[in-house]
């Protein structure tokens, strides 16, 4: 993949994922974690219960799946629910969650939203991270044939780079942007970005963009950022490929995303 707009390969059908009577949850991951792989694995099984058995995926399931990750985007992307090997479920607070690994080695787990014991969701809490988490933890990709890497920050961010099957450097949050010189990551990362343009989408707010004012002298190299300064106060990737998903069909997203970007990008 050369850039933006060589995500190719569009899905045939839209994923169906409609409601059933008589569903019931898959294994029973909780909060009592004694091995984060282990953990990992349940989470993963019980959303590929549910996601990718059709007849068993709820209306409520559906909709917090597309409102993370839109349903023209995936489409757009050809994306196949049980390969986006990130994601799992958590049964306890019925929710989608997030699984960083390093090879084999689960670095950190978030689930997107918590329930109260009346089955309620807890506002104002989103993407908690199971004991054991390491927050520290960058994932990233890098594959030989891009020319592009994009870095980004959000948990939900590694969900699109990895359905997008592109070369990213994702920061689980905006602080950990600023401690990227201090990482047992960063050789490791560095390395990777040479000779590569690099594209950083910058969240509407005050802690991104003071993240990345530290990253840039870091990285440095043929460099450029991403701004949402016209956007609402904590804008991001996501939000835009949200906004634009409700515009453009499938067949024209990718396209259109990536005429939003080069407008939207400025060399650093």
């Amino acid at each position: 993949m050369k850039s933006i707009d060589s995500f190719k390969n569009v899905a045939l059908s839209k994923p169906d994922l409609a409601p059933c009577e008589g569903y019931q949850e898959a294994s029973s991951a909780n909060d009592s974690i004694d091995d984060l792989n282990q953990y990992a694995t349940k989470l993963r099984e019980a959303y590929l219960n549910a996601y990718t058995r059709v007849s068993l995926c709820t209306q409520e399931q559906t909709d917090e799946l597309y409102n993370l990750y839109p349903c023209n985007f995936l489409r757009a992307c050809s994306a196949k629910l049980r390969d986006i090997e990130c994601l799992g479920y958590n049964t306890k607070h019925q929710s989608l969650a997030i699984i960083l690994k390093s090879g084999d080695k689960t670095q950190a787990i978030a689930t997107r939203r918590l329930r109260d014991e009346a089955g309620n969701i807890v506002e104002g809490k989103k993407w908690i991270r199971a004991k054991g988490s390491n927050n520290g933890f960058i994932p990233h990709r890098f594959n030989k044939s891009d020319d592009v890497v994009f870095i980004a920050e959000g948990i939900g961010e590694v969900g699109l780079f990895e359905i997008l099957k592109a070369s990213y450097v994702c920061f689980q949050n905006a602080g950990e942007i600023s401690k990227f010189e201090y990482s047992t990551l960063k050789d490791e990362i560095l390395e990777g970005l040479k000779g590569k343009r690099v594209i950083c989408f910058v969240d509407n707010d005050e802690p991104s963009q003071n993240g990345f004012n530290a990253l840039y002298p870091v990285i440095g190299g043929d460099l450029y950022q991403v701004r949402f300064k016209d956007k609402p106060k904590g804008y991001d990737l996501r939000d835009l490929i949200m906004e634009l998903s409700g515009k453009y069909n499938y067949k024209e997203l990718l396209k259109a995303l990536q005429t939003e970007i080069k407008a939207r990008q400025e060399r650093v």
